[in-house]
């Protein structure tokens, strides 16, 4: 966890220039980069100054791990806010892409994001949200068909983790377009809600 929160917009500008900046040496060079001097030196703050807001670099992980999940949440859930009366199968299509636009926006570094989830203690916590984010569907799943509460949660938790599972497995393979797999991935998602028990789709 961060040991203090950035109040003054001055402070706000120093923590996200330290984030920026874990961001950037995943992406250069992965792990093995990753010290705070590295980053300090990359952010252009003192050594000091870091350690202020982040106690090690287990921490500056997290950060940039809760920056990236919270981005991939608002996006989905504007979806949600936005699509109250769209048909099933196009609500499907419309989570699929933004979940594939919000991971194409951010650096591409997911594959060492997952790959330190369970050395920086992030690991419950990112269950935690997309359990969060599962409930979510589900209750907009239940209102739209009546679907008992058991099968909206299983639909929902097939919906989500179908398509984090292909960005997941993705992550490391960069010679895969991700704009084709969004499109195979959104038509996927489509179809399983069209072959449903009808209540899901009326």
């Amino acid at each position: 966890m961060p040991r203090r929160h950035p109040i003054q917009p001055r402070a706000s500008v120093t923590v996200d220039a330290i984030v920026i900046a874990v961001e950037r040496i995943l992406d250069k060079t992965g792990p093995r980069g990753l010290t705070t001097n590295h980053i300090a030196e990359v952010a252009g703050v003192s050594i000091g100054t870091l350690y202020q807001y982040f106690p090690n670099k287990e921490a500056l992980v997290a950060a940039v791990h809760q920056r990236y999940l919270d981005q991939t949440l608002d996006a989905c859930r504007a979806v949600l806010a936005a699509a109250r009366a769209a048909p099933l199968p196009q609500v499907a299509s419309l989570i699929a892409a933004a979940l594939f636009a919000t991971k194409g926006d951010q650096r591409p570094i997911h594959r060492w994001l997952a790959d330190l989830r369970s050395d920086t203690g992030v690991h419950d916590r990112y269950r935690a949200l997309m359990d969060a984010f599962v409930v979510e569907v589900s209750g907009f799943l239940r209102d739209r068909t009546g679907l008992a509460d058991r099968d909206a949660s299983a639909a929902a938790f097939v919906l989500v983790h179908a398509i984090d599972g292909i960005i997941v497995a993705a992550s490391d393979r960069p010679e895969l377009p991700m704009s084709a797999l969004g499109e195979h991935a959104t038509a996927m998602v489509s179809r399983f809600l069209e072959t449903l028990p009808p209540a899901i789709t009326t």
